[in-house]
């Protein structure tokens, strides 16, 4: 999702399906930390904003819109304010 900067799991399809969602992001700063933490047992997606700025709320929605599916979902974001 190159258009929005949000890095999400390579393996969204099956993941998604029957695994609770963490999403977490902020400013890109001097580097874009919350991508590091993006896998196994941490979290679901990051959402990278501009340089010192947090990430916009369409940005975020466009993370969130990646983990909807038809089935029963749980997603959590966690915002640093």
């Amino acid at each position: 999702m190159k258009d929005y900067r949000v890095i999400v799991r390579r393996d969204i399809e099956e993941y998604k399906s029957n695994h609770v969602t963490i999403i977490s992001g902020g400013g890109s700063g001097h580097e874009p930390s919350h991508a590091g933490f993006v896998g196994d047992g941490l979290l679901s997606a990051a959402v990278c904003g501009d340089v010192f700025s947090s990430p916009s709320s369409r940005q975020v929605y466009a993370a969130i819109k990646v983990y909807v599916t038809t089935k029963y979902f749980r997603i959590y974001l966690f915002a640093r304010l």
